[in-house]
């Protein structure tokens, strides 16, 4: 499957900003063609991104021709954006990183409610990491064992990884190509999905 978003009002799509509480369009096409079912399965879920900041999932709704997705992040975000359908199979990471504008109009926008005792994760690095090189994830809080999600810009999906029980430390060997966003977070628990937790960010550079 490929993810591919559009604006309603514009035909340019090369563009890399996005305005607070807009409805985007969503296109879901097959990267082989052959028939499809290659386009995968409905309903399909965005997931958002924030650096720095929070990650939401949202149904995707259909509108006329077109998938539908409200921006439901605060102005000043940058944002990654992919996508997945029913039966789990991912649509990919597009490449763009996203700024969101703002409105006169930010009504869509809801706090999202702090689960109960949520994990934290702290990175020993926030800024540049080099391609192969080590990042160190601290995860703390909730019930363990954790999963942490590791997000790449232009991948074609997102990994998963589970920290064993009794683990703080998650390490992750940087195997992305120069100059792309990676990042890592909504460390999650048997006791809580961590929606309000903040994704910890670096931006990949050649081996040093």
């Amino acid at each position: 499957m490929k993810l591919t978003v559009k604006r309603q009002s514009k035909t340019n799509d090369d563009f890399n900003t996005l305005i607070e509480c807009d409805v985007m369009n969503i296109n879901i096409s097959s990267l082989t063609n052959v028939s499809a079912a290659a386009a995968g399965k409905a309903p399909y879920y965005l997931s958002a991104f924030e650096s720095g900041g929070l990650v939401t999932t949202t149904e995707l709704y259909m509108d006329s021709q077109w998938l539908r997705w409200q921006v439901n992040h605060k102005a000043g975000s940058e944002l990654v954006l992919s996508m997945f359908d029913a039966e789990g199979n991912s649509g990919g990471v597009l490449d763009t990183i996203f700024t969101v504008a703002g409105m006169s109009n930010s009504s869509c926008l809801a706090p999202s409610p702090a689960p109960l005792s949520p994990p934290t994760i702290v990175p020993n690095i926030t800024d540049t990491l080099g391609t192969c090189q080590t990042w160190g994830l601290y995860v703390s809080g909730g019930s363990p064992p954790y999963t942490i999600s590791m997000v790449v810009a232009g991948s074609t999906a997102i990994t998963n990884y589970t920290v064993p029980q009794g683990v703080g430390l998650f390490s992750y060997i940087n195997t992305s190509l120069p100059d792309k966003r990676v990042l890592g977070g909504r460390p999650f628990s048997d006791s809580a999905d961590c929606e309000s937790c903040p994704n910890v960010v670096f931006r990949s550079v050649p081996p040093r």
